[in-house]
């Protein structure tokens, strides 16, 4: 799970304080099962997200030599970093910064240049009698299917599940329990 300090590698797991995804510069699998011969001698990256930033490692096809790329974000918590897929060029990254809090960045060049989204996942805003609900941070980002093209997902604390049909450039509550006053019986507390 990302920030509670697993590296994932192809499928086995490495105890460290800091979450990454090793994705497949090739076919863009983040658990390849082989069918590209990717991990017969292809490269591949590494992204790594953490407390202090997120780093990409680049590696030769035998993974023998890696090349360090970052920081990205230095100073700012990275929970989670993203490589879509469905078009190998694309990366999201789930961040809290201390000036702009909570949001996501997007690169369309495999990470040389970053934007923050222009609407980052968000509650809506509660009536004036009620208290409303702010998200702490964005744990989990995710690419819609092969099929939805830009589409993403979000999964924030506060639960809440948020969706972006642009790409990761704005994000929109995605689920009915995001709003619904229920919530904390049925998740437990804010998390």
């Amino acid at each position: 799970t990302p920030g509670q300090g697993t590296v994932a590698l192809f499928g086995s797991a490495l105890r460290t304080s800091m979450s990454a995804t090793c994705v497949c510069r090739f076919c863009h699998f983040t658990r390849c099962t082989m069918r590209c011969g990717c991990l017969g001698g292809r490269p591949v990256a590494l992204l790594v997200a953490t407390r202090k930033g997120a780093w990409l490692y680049h590696g030769d096809a035998g993974r023998k030599t890696w090349r360090a790329d970052g920081p990205h974000f230095l100073g700012h918590v990275v929970s989670h970093i993203v490589l879509d897929p469905r078009d190998g060029r694309t990366m999201l990254a789930a961040a809290k910064t201390g000036h702009l809090g909570p949001t996501v960045f997007r690169s369309t060049d495999r990470g040389r240049t970053w934007k923050e989204a222009a609407r980052p996942p968000a509650f809506a805003k509660a009536p004036e009698d009620e208290k409303g609900r702010t998200v702490d941070h964005t744990f989990w980002l995710t690419p819609g299917h092969r099929d939805e093209l830009n589409v993403w997902y979000a999964g924030t604390s506060p639960q809440g599940l948020f969706r972006s049909n642009d790409g990761g450039v704005t994000w929109a509550p995605f689920s009915p329990v995001n709003d619904d006053m229920l919530y904390r019986k049925w998740m437990g507390t804010v998390q």
